[in-house]
């Protein structure tokens, strides 16, 4: 959840096109001036979900999983939140143990519930 925190405070903007609010599985694309290719003034980075993992994509790239393979997401949800000028992103993020086995000292499971807001002036 670090990863995408840092990249929500430093965007531009939250690109709408490509987001997904209100739902799970959910997605959310950022225009950001991090990671320009040569000559670009922006570029759009994306969270979403790709094979239970947790992915993060740059543009032009191929996703980067950013979770174990020992965990599956079983939710991903952002909300925009805009107050005045302000625009935010609230996350919401349940995670379980990959059990294959079946055993109860390998289950886990965890809600993670955060918001940020972006901070280009």
């Amino acid at each position: 959840m670090g990863t995408m925190v840092r990249e929500i405070r430093a965007a531009k903007s939250i690109y709408l096109p490509d987001s997904v609010f209100d739902s799970s599985p959910g997605s959310l694309s950022l225009e950001t001036t991090n990671y320009l290719p040569p000559g670009g003034q922006t570029t759009r980075l994306s969270f979403y979900i790709c094979q239970e993992q947790f992915c993060f994509k740059k543009e032009g790239q191929d996703p980067l999983v950013l979770t174990s393979n020992e965990v599956k997401i079983k939710t991903l949800k952002f909300n925009r939140v805009v107050t005045g000028s302000v625009e935010s992103v609230e996350i919401s993020l349940e995670v379980s143990s990959d059990n294959p086995g079946n055993r109860p000292e390998k289950e886990a499971d965890i809600s993670l519930t955060t918001v940020t807001s972006l901070r280009s002036y």
